[in-house]
């Protein structure tokens, strides 16, 4: 049956782009019970593309697959194939978990949509990796300023940052915080909320 939600919360969903070195979080409340419906609802909300997401997992194994529409000629034109997303949609929902455990993505694609143009890329391995680093959390604090980075600290012995990424936790007491503005130019904390 899949993951099912307990309660009402809300899914972050963090993109990094390795080549321009920057990350995107987008922040979506949990609709559905399944956690593909929330993937989807977070798609919907933030991509504002049609998306299907199915989710399947048995024995110590998982798999996943995800159909996305995408928009032709730099805009949405369905005269290309104004069925198309329909069908492709219907022809996903046959699919069973144990198709999706089991069969070789290949032979899976080509059962699923063998009268429609199906291009594979090339996989790549996957692998948990986080950017964070302690260098990272300073230039953060360097960002705010002094004067916001010792509002920080407050009447506490060090400010406690947390990667919501990895969840490593960096540690800065005031020698620190201090330092972090001796060298170099700051830059100064903004003059209106953001």
């Amino acid at each position: 049956e899949g993951l099912v939600f307990e309660r009402a919360c809300a899914l972050a969903i963090t993109i990094e782009n390795a080549q321009t070195e920057t990350r995107y979080q987008g922040l979506v409340p949990v609709e559905g019970e399944r956690l593909a419906q929330a993937f989807e609802g977070y798609f919907e909300r933030s991509e504002q593309l049609p998306t299907r997401i199915v989710l399947a997992q048995a024995g110590g194994r998982c798999a996943g697959i995800m159909l996305q529409q995408v928009a032709q000629g730099g805009g949405s034109d369905s005269s290309v194939d104004p069925d198309g997303w329909n069908r492709v949609d219907h022809l996903l929902a046959t699919l069973s978990d144990g198709e999706l455990l089991e069969l070789p993505v290949e032979t899976l694609l080509l059962r699923l949509f063998h009268e429609e143009d199906v291009v594979l890329q090339p996989g790549r391995p996957q692998a948990f990796e986080c950017t964070c680093s302690r260098e990272r959390v300073a230039e953060m604090l360097r960002s705010l300023g002094a004067e916001e980075a010792e509002a920080a600290l407050g009447n506490e012995a060090e400010i406690a940052i947390t990667c919501e990424f990895c969840n490593r936790d960096y540690r800065l007491d005031r020698v620190d915080v201090a330092q972090l503005f001796v060298n170099g130019p700051t830059i100064p904390a903004p003059s209106t909320p953001q």
